[in-house]
């Protein structure tokens, strides 16, 4: 899609181009770049810790300050690879 086709669809401008499929396959795309690095992330994080995709909770911390930390990022990459997955979905 050229810039100019985005920005008349973006502000609503009427386009020669057919713009929604484009913008369509432009979305998706996003979504599978983030996944596909979501997917890179955690797997570096699970490797580098041994840590996998589970709950942790005050009532179950982890000891090692530098641990929690890595556990935090996870859950943020797994929040993201979530997020994508719902959006593929919904845009499929």
């Amino acid at each position: 899609m050229r810039r100019k086709d985005w920005e008349n669809y973006v502000l609503d401008s009427p386009s020669s181009v057919p713009i929604p499929e484009e913008a369509t396959k432009l979305v998706r795309k996003w979504i599978k770049a983030y996944w596909e690095e979501s997917i890179w992330a955690i797997k570096g994080l699970e490797g580098k810790t041994g840590l996998r995709e589970v709950v942790w909770s005050s009532e179950n911390p982890l000891p090692d300050l530098k641990i929690q930390k890595i556990a935090t990022l996870l859950r943020r990459w797994i929040q993201i690879r979530d997020l994508c997955k719902k959006a593929f979905d919904t845009l499929a």
